[in-house]
């Protein structure tokens, strides 16, 4: 049975998912969290880690941010980061960034780990949300964090991206698909939805 809670932001700029940062914080119920900021590293990226930076600061954490660079890194600073963590965020911005580094490292192993062993938030928004599916629906780096038979979409406002969930959810009637918009979020607990927020989108393998 995991402990963690699972957070999937469908997308938003800084600051406009504060409704979901408070909830999921409220749940953590720390006085002082520790937060692991986990943005996708480009040079064009590196503004957004600072702003992320900035604004968990202004909720009362304690903040980390780790700009990782490459494969090395990721594996020498990702462990320790973890294992100290209450609540780690991963940023937006490059869907290649998670499957041509992230996917190769040890941060997979790591977070199934921690998943069972800690009372701790796992957030993922836009590029990161989506690395939180199994594989069957992010073939290149679906690390797998769902329930089993769910899959999620972001910024599901977009019509193109219900399309594919619904190709995704029509191979198996068991199958539940989730479009969520951004400034909208699903939380996972226990290996089931906690809580939606905002607008959501839901598609069914027996639907299609």
């Amino acid at each position: 049975m995991t402990r963690a809670l699972i957070v999937t932001i469908g997308g938003g700029r800084i600051a406009e998912t504060l409704h979901i940062e408070q909830i999921a914080l409220q749940w953590l119920d720390k006085r002082i969290p520790k937060v692991v900021l986990l943005p996708p590293y480009t040079p064009e990226q590196e503004q957004y880690g600072r702003k992320l930076e900035e604004y968990w600061t202004g909720l009362g954490a304690k903040v980390r941010l780790l700009m990782l660079r490459d494969l090395a890194d990721v594996d020498a600073r990702v462990a320790d980061a973890l294992h100290d963590a209450d609540y780690v965020y991963f940023g937006g911005g490059s869907f290649a960034w998670y499957a041509n580094l992230l996917a190769r490292s040890r941060v997979k192993p790591l977070l199934q780990k921690v998943l069972v062993m800690k009372r701790i938030v796992l957030s993922g928004i836009s590029a990161g949300a989506f690395w939180f599916n199994h594989s069957s629906i992010s073939p290149h780096y679906g690390i797998g964090l769902l329930p089993e038979g769910i899959g999620v979409a972001v910024h599901a406002q977009n019509p193109g991206r219900i399309n594919q969930l619904g190709e995704w959810a029509s191979l198996s009637p068991t199958r539940v698909g989730y479009g969520i918009c951004d400034k909208a979020a699903i939380l996972f607990h226990s290996q089931s939805i906690w809580k939606q927020i905002g607008s959501i989108i839901k598609v069914k393998g027996d639907d299609a």
